[in-house]
């Protein structure tokens, strides 16, 4: 939840808190300023953002270009009390737009779609890889593409998705190798309903990427 204006915050986390698509695990962050939630997209995969877009310093519509930079998988909802929805608004896509001065019924059906929304994205399939003896496991939304690599099968991550699963990679040496054991038509079967494509015996690739 990012909005400058704590009363906001404070009604905006009690909706969902009382979201019927709420569970006791989920965890919620947040932050009176677009820069301090970019900064902790450095180090957090958020499933959902509810953005103010009239905020000092860096609005919500700048805020969300440079969210849409780093994740463009996450259900962004704009929550708002003036500005109305602009072509900026939409380049972003949001996934709902809430006015602050909407019925009470409203806020929370929102809420919930939001919420429910994200709970479908966090389903997707989660990847068993290594990098050297360390193991992960890498969400498939964030995979550009995979490939065979020799017994194996190599991952390939956009930068910033690098930094989330705090991989280091200096750009004038070579990609890191992050391995798969699976065969890539395995693989494909998991990830065949995620936007995924198999236009090559020797690719899977991401369609949003």
């Amino acid at each position: 939840v990012c909005d400058d204006c704590a009363t906001e915050r404070e009604f905006l986390i009690r909706e969902i808190c009382g979201s019927r698509y709420y569970k006791s695990d989920m965890t919620i962050h947040e932050f009176d300023a677009g820069e301090k939630l970019l900064d902790a997209m450095e180090h957090i995969a958020f499933d959902a953002v509810f953005l103010d877009i009239q905020m000092e310093g860096m609005d919500g519509n700048a805020a969300a270009r440079e969210i849409r930079k780093r994740d463009i998988n996450l259900v962004l909802a704009f929550y708002t009390g003036f500005a109305e929805p602009s072509s900026c608004t939409f380049e972003v896509q949001p996934y709902r737009y809430l006015m602050k001065n909407a019925s009470e019924e409203q806020k929370q059906k929102s809420v919930d779609e939001v919420l429910e929304k994200a709970g479908c994205n966090s389903s997707v399939p989660l990847l068993r890889a290594s990098i050297g003896r360390r193991q992960l496991y890498v969400k498939a939304t964030d995979i550009i593409y995979i490939e065979k690599y020799k017994r194996h099968t190599r991952v390939y991550l956009p930068e910033r998705a690098l930094g989330l699963y705090q991989i280091i990679w200096e750009k004038d040496e070579e990609y890191p190798v992050i391995k798969v054991q699976e065969k890539l038509c395995d693989i494909y079967e998991q990830l065949k309903r995620y936007g995924f494509g198999y236009p090559h015996d020797s690719y899977i690739i991401n369609f949003h990427f």
